[in-house]
């Protein structure tokens, strides 16, 4: 192409050589839908052959048909003090039920407990642990068992009542087992009263959102992650993130359509805008992966959704990834003013950008709605 004109980017457009770039550019516009469109078809070959049909058990909460929020409640915590479930709402809770004289599973789920603490440090979650034993365990009781664990009152509350109402909230509000054992039926192996050994998510509110195994490391590892995302600030970010995502696509086609009109000032002020916001999303994206410190949210989908998931998600991430450095390319043909070759590589750019930005927002509405 001939040397540009420092008057206009457009003024390269002779009569002689306008039609050869359409054809130029359209052929990488066709280039670029080419490079998405293969994307695609890997991310769904990738899902057929990876992906199963149902979450993996070790990262999938037992979730709750439909949210309940848990009943209203008096009891009292290691320190003497009365806990209501006013004070549940104000916080994420990590729910689980243990009695101190149990010798098997409740020293584990413990200490379980205290390194989901530990992990959720500095964030609004709670730990709460119910005594399925209210007659044996006492607030006296339960200090004693809080002070040999290192068990801070201000983080994590032991709770105990009249029995009755422990029991009303252990079985009806939360729906899972506390039965105490025949004495004639007890062996070594067993524990005084049988009880569940999963831990409880609780969202603000009191809404009692699914259970997860104590047992099993990647579910807590996935507990971390979801109670992370609802009790500290980072739970924002990906609706912020998607946000952004949907901005850039909006000033994306903005821009695309000033440069078909030949505005090329109104062009130039919408990319600089989508580019702002890109390297914005980027700068959220990583943040957030960053202080989930590699636990992610799992997708719940079942059947063929999660084909469908995994494939606009595989094709996301790699297309995000190839866009890097054909942006930097596309940008420094801009602004070294090589306009007509910055107008073909552009050309392969916007499908890609586009596809990037529109299905960041498809992800988090699928995974978060």
């Amino acid at each position: 192409m001939s040397s540009l004109s420092k008057t206009s980017p457009l003024d390269f457009l002779t009569p002689e050589s306008g039609a050869f770039f359409q054809r130029s550019r359209t052929r990488s516009y066709m280039l670029g839908l080419a490079i998405v469109v293969a994307l695609i078809v890997v991310g769904l070959g990738v899902s057929l052959a990876v992906v199963k049909p149902e979450p993996a058990p070790g990262r999938a909460a037992e979730r709750l048909p439909e949210v309940k929020t848990l009943p209203e409640f008096r009891l009292i915590d290691q320190t003497g003090r009365e806990v209501r479930l006013d004070d549940l709402r104000r916080h994420v809770c990590l729910v689980s039920f243990i009695f101190t004289r149990c010798r098997l599973s409740c020293p584990r789920i413990t200490t379980v407990m205290k390194d989901l603490g530990e992990k959720l440090a500095g964030t609004n979650v709670r730990l709460v642990s119910i005594s399925v034993d209210p007659t044996h365990d006492t607030p006296e009781v339960l200090a004693a068992y809080a002070h040999s664990f290192e068990i801070d009152p201000e983080q994590w509350w032991l709770l105990t009542g009249e029995t009755d109402a422990v029991m009303t909230l252990v079985r009806e509000g939360f729906g899972v087992s506390a039965v105490p054992v025949p004495p004639e039926e007890l062996n070594e192996d067993m524990e005084e009263i049988a009880h569940s050994d999963r831990i409880a998510l609780v969202d603000r509110g009191g809404r009692l959102i699914g259970f997860y195994d104590s047992t099993e490391e990647d579910r807590m590892a996935a507990l971390v992650g979801e109670a992370k995302l609802r009790g500290s600030w980072i739970g924002r970010m990906p609706a912020i993130n998607a946000s952004l995502n949907f901005t850039a696509s909006v000033l994306l086609a903005l821009a695309w359509a000033a440069i078909l009109t030949r505005r090329v000032t109104l062009h130039a002020i919408l990319m600089s805008a989508a580019l702002v916001v890109s390297a914005v999303f980027l700068g959220c994206y990583l943040t957030y992966h960053f202080n989930l410190e590699g636990v992610s949210k799992p997708y719940d989908g079942v059947g063929p959704i999660r084909y469908v998931y995994y494939t606009i998600l595989i094709s996301h991430v790699a297309l995000a990834i190839l866009m890097l450095p054909v942006l930097v390319l596309t940008v420094a043909r801009v602004l070294r003013r090589r306009f007509a070759q910055h107008a073909r590589i552009a050309a392969v750019t916007f499908p890609i950008w586009a596809y990037v930005s529109v299905t960041g927002v498809i992800v988090y509405i699928m995974l978060y709605s």
